[in-house]
C-alpha cells in the first residue's frame, strides 16, 4: 500500500502500470470527477471545490494553473486511458455503481463513500482504504454540504434548533462512524470511537480518522449567482473533461460569470 502521503503522480504511476483495457483491468473509476472538486484546492490554485477565488467572489477557472489541473484530469481519462471512459464502461459491460464495480475485482483505485460499503461486502478479495493523495500544497478530500435552516414561518423553531444542535453532539456523531461516515466534529472521544465500531474491521482505521481532519467544503450560501456557475462553467467543464475538447473555450463563459458576480454585488449594495 502506498504511504498516507501518496501524491497524485503516485497514483497515476501505480494506475498506468496495472492499466490494460484490453483484459479490461483499470487504474481507477469513477475518480476523475471526484478528482475536480480536490485537485486544484491540494495544489493552491483554488480555494474550494467550485474553483472559486479565496474570498469567493471570482471563479479562477480560467487561470492557467487551474486549466492544467484540469487537462492533467482529462489526460487520465482521454491520454493515459486509465480510467474507462464512458463509452468504454459501456462496451465493457462495467457496473455504473462504483462499489459493484469496484466489487468485481479489476480495479486499483476508486472513491468511496459509507453507502459502498456494504456492497464492497461481496468482494472476492482483500481490500483496504487510502485517504486522498496529496497535491503541491497540501492533501484534501471532498466533503458534502448539506444546508440546514430554520424557516422564518416555522411553528417549531426552538424544537427544530434542538434538533439542528444534537447533530452536532457526540451522541449523533457516533451514529455516523457507526455507518462507516468521518465525523463532522472532531474531539478525543470520538477519534477513539474508530477503533470501537466493527464496520471498518480489519482495515486501516487511521486513513479514516485522517480522512475526517481533510474535509473540504465550499460556502455556498456565500455564493453569488450559482446557477449560473453551475450550469455555464462547471457544467461546460465536466462536458470537457469527459468527452474531450479545450479548456480554453470555458473562458469566456467565465468571465462573464464573474462580471455577472460583480454586476449583482452592486445591485445588493456589497461594492
Amino acid at each position: 500500500m502506498p504511504s498516507f502521503d501518496w501524491t497524485y503522480d503516485d497514483m497515476l504511476d501505480l494506475a498506468k502500470a496495472v492499466t490494460d483495457p484490453n483484459a479490461n483491468i483499470w487504474g481507477m473509476y469513477a475518480a476523475v470527477g471526484w478528482f475536480l472538486h480536490t485537485l486544484p484546492v491540494a495544489n493552491g490554485h483554488a480555494a474550494n471545490f467550485r474553483l472559486m477565488g479565496e474570498d469567493n467572489r471570482q471563479s479562477v477557472a480560467a487561470t492557467p494553473e487551474v486549466i492544467a489541473d484540469l487537462q492533467w484530469l482529462q489526460d487520465l481519462l482521454l491520454k493515459e486511458n486509465v480510467q474507462p471512459t464512458s463509452k468504454q464502461i459501456s462496451e465493457y459491460g462495467l457496473k455504473p455503481d462504483t462499489g459493484v464495480a469496484f466489487a468485481a475485482g479489476n480495479i486499483l483505485f476508486a472513491p468511496i463513500g459509507d453507502w459502498d460499503l456494504k456492497t464492497l461486502e461481496r468482494a472476492q478479495f482483500e481490500w483496504d482504504i487510502l485517504p486522498f493523495p496529496r497535491g503541491r500544497e497540501k492533501q484534501v478530500t471532498y466533503r458534502h454540504v448539506g444546508a440546514a435552516a430554520i424557516t422564518k414561518a416555522s411553528k417549531d423553531k426552538d424544537e427544530a434548533f434542538m434538533f439542528l444542535s444534537f447533530l452536532f453532539s457526540e451522541e449523533a456523531q457516533k451514529v455516523m462512524i457507526e455507518s462507516g461516515a468521518a465525523a463532522w466534529v472532531q474531539s478525543p472521544e470520538l477519534e477513539r470511537y474508530y477503533d470501537e465500531v466493527p464496520i471498518w474491521e480489519g482495515k486501516d482505521r487511521e486513513v479514516v480518522k485522517k480522512s475526517a481532519k481533510m474535509g473540504h467544503y465550499t460556502t455556498n450560501a456565500t455564493l453569488m449567482n450559482m446557477v449560473e456557475l453551475e450550469d455555464n462553467v462547471m457544467n461546460r467543464i465536466r462536458d470537457i473533461l469527459n468527452k474531450g475538447g479545450n479548456f480554453s473555450d470555458v473562458i469566456p463563459y467565465v468571465e462573464e460569470y464573474n462580471r455577472l458576480v460583480l454586476e449583482t454585488r452592486k445591485e445588493l449594495g456589497l461594492e
